[in-house]
């Protein structure tokens, strides 16, 4: 292993989380998710819009199944919660001016707060 390969891979680690990404987050942010694919498909949705809003979703379970399945400080947790925080802005991105927004502030509020100890 190279030097510069391995500063990366201790930067990587040294990022690792120390606490666990609450899967009752990730069940809210998928919940949010499917209302806002539902809402959109429902008023006659543009199919890219549809289809980030489905990639979003699948996202999200595949770290709500990181969260549940990898230990804590491990690199799948901290990837778990990478894609958490991924999903928050995204998600912020797509409900702009929705009514929704506020409660996503809170979700993400709340992951900060865990995450930090």
């Amino acid at each position: 292993m190279t030097p510069a390969r391995c500063g990366r891979v201790l930067a990587y680690v040294a990022k690792l989380h120390r606490h666990a990404l609450p899967k009752d987050l990730l069940l809210d942010l998928i919940a949010i998710t499917r209302l806002l694919w539902s809402k959109e498909q429902a008023s006659g949705g543009h199919p890219v819009r549809l289809q980030e809003i489905a990639d979003l979703g699948r996202s999200l379970r595949v770290a709500l199944d990181m969260a549940t399945a990898c230990p804590v400080d491990s690199m799948g947790m901290s990837a778990a919660w990478d894609r958490a925080n991924d999903a928050v802005e995204a998600l912020g991105a797509l409900l702009k001016d929705e009514m929704a927004l506020p409660l996503l502030e809170t979700v993400g509020r709340r992951m900060l707060k865990i995450r930090q100890g």
